[in-house]
C-alpha cells in the first residue's frame, strides 16, 4: 500500500514539473517581436498597407526619409546625419531633440490624416548603403499627444 502511494506521489510530482516547464516556455515566447513585413509595406495595428512612394532628402544637418501609402498616411524618419545613414542599428527616441549624428538615434513619426504619432522606443535596422539601403522596424508603439496609440511595423527602401 505504501509503495503504491509513494509511486503515485512521485508520478504526480513529475507530471506537475513537466506542466510547469511547458507553461514557462509558452509565456516566454509571447514577448518576441516577430515580423513578416514585406518590402515596401507599412503595417498599422495588423493591417498591411503598400508603400507607394519612398523619398529622402538632406536638410541642414538631418537626413529625412518619407514612406507614403497615400495622401495623409505614411511614416517619416529623421536620422540626424547630413547624408544617408550608415548600415546598422538605430535606437528609436520619442524626442526629436535627442537625434544627432554621433548617437545612432532616430526619430520617427507616423501620420494619419493630419495627426502625428511618435515612435516611443525600439530599434530601426538599416541594411545596405546609400540609395540601396533598406530600413525596417517591427511592432513599435506610436503615440500622439492625446495618448492614442498604434502598433506599427515598416520595411522600405531609402531612395
Amino acid at each position: 500500500m505504501y509503495k503504491c502511494a509513494f509511486i503515485l506521489l512521485i508520478g504526480s510530482f513529475i507530471l506537475f514539473a513537466c506542466n510547469k516547464d511547458e507553461k514557462n516556455n509558452n509565456t516566454s515566447n509571447t514577448h518576441l517581436n516577430i515580423c513578416s513585413t514585406s518590402l515596401h509595406e507599412l503595417t498599422i495595428d495588423g493591417v498591411d498597407n503598400a508603400i507607394v512612394e519612398d523619398t529622402s532628402y538632406a536638410l541642414n544637418t538631418s537626413f529625412y526619409t518619407l514612406h507614403t501609402v497615400k495622401s495623409g498616411l505614411g511614416c517619416s524618419f529623421d536620422f540626424g546625419t547630413p547624408s544617408y545613414p550608415a548600415a546598422g542599428n538605430y535606437s528609436i527616441t520619442s524626442s526629436f531633440t535627442d537625434v544627432n549624428k554621433s548617437n545612432n538615434k532616430v526619430y520617427i513619426e507616423l501620420f494619419i490624416n493630419g495627426t502625428s504619432f511618435r515612435a516611443q522606443s525600439g530599434t530601426v535596422i538599416v541594411t545596405g548603403i546609400g540609395n540601396a539601403a533598406i530600413v525596417e522596424f517591427c511592432k513599435v508603439q506610436f503615440k500622439n499627444s492625446l495618448d492614442t496609440s498604434h502598433q506599427v511595423s515598416l520595411k522600405s527602401t531609402i531612395y
